[in-house]
């Protein structure tokens, strides 16, 4: 983290880029993240054998491994919509428009999240090459433009590494 970053509202701060590149604050940074979690799950299937020789699993295996990565921002985040959808933005007197065009589609990227408590345990995630399918964007007056979206993580094409997880304690 950068001696100038200050989290001032919230969990962290998320940068989203090109897969393989190198993300900076300025040029890829979203924001401060309101909340975040990441989540690593996998499907099992229990092994028996025959009922004669044991009701019980005698061992199991795993498959179908998922990481995802779920944030919620606190605002409407412009960039966030553009780099996930991959819409075309033209601002024009202020307003700002992305279109969504009948073959856009998800985009892969590079997610790196960086958190901080309030003891000073810091985290840092990165899934090299992620998408999402959603984009919900809240329009209740209590929480309008908060933004919540599940990123899901694919083995990068070079190394075959889905996520690093590093914390300092």
């Amino acid at each position: 983290m950068a001696a100038n970053e200050q989290h001032l509202f919230g969990t962290g701060y998320l940068r989203i880029g090109s897969v393989g590149g190198t993300l900076t604050n300025v040029a890829n940074g979203i924001g401060v993240i309101q909340s975040a979690e990441l989540d690593v799950s996998y499907q099992e299937k229990k092994l028996m054998d025959t009922p004669q020789k044991s009701m019980f699993a005698v061992d199991v295996a795993f498959y179908g491994g998922i990481c995802k990565f779920k944030f919620e921002t606190n605002g409407f985040e412009r960039d966030l919509l553009v780099r996930i959808l991959g819409g075309a933005l033209t601002s024009n007197a202020g307003v700002d428009t992305i279109t969504i065009g009948k073959t856009s589609k998800p985009a892969f990227v590079r997610l790196e999240f960086d958190g901080l408590d309030n003891a000073g345990k810091s985290v840092n995630i990165v899934l090299p090459r992620a998408y999402s399918l959603s984009l919900p964007i809240s329009l209740k007056l209590d929480d309008f433009g908060s933004m919540s979206v599940e990123f899901e993580g694919l083995p990068d094409t070079t190394t075959g590494t889905v996520a690093t997880i590093a914390a300092a304690q």
